[in-house]
């Protein structure tokens, strides 16, 4: 897939406000993505978790900058690094 980059300013593309501080739980989010080969969803989720530890291995954490938050939705495989939107238009996580 291509853009003509001499195109972008007729879109009217906007950039999203990343804001990690707005994801508390029982925040109402939409996760946008694709989920199972399908082009875009958007899927209603309600995040309840931010106290999720990182993932170990043998020795030491893994992924021990990252900071996890759990939703209840319903989805399939190929929906993680989805954008999690809240009703205002923030991104609050990935």
């Amino acid at each position: 897939m291509q853009l003509d980059k001499k195109k972008i300013g007729l879109l009217g593309l906007k950039a999203l406000n990343l804001r990690p501080d707005k994801a508390i739980p029982d925040t109402d989010i939409h996760l946008v993505g694709n989920d199972s080969y399908n082009k875009v969803t958007i899927r209603h989720a309600s995040i309840s978790r931010t106290d999720c530890n990182a993932l170990l291995d043998d020795s030491n954490l893994l992924d021990f900058n990252i900071n996890y938050i759990s939703a209840v939705l319903l989805t399939t495989g190929s929906s993680s690094g989805s954008l999690a939107v809240d009703i205002y238009g923030d991104v609050v996580a990935l």
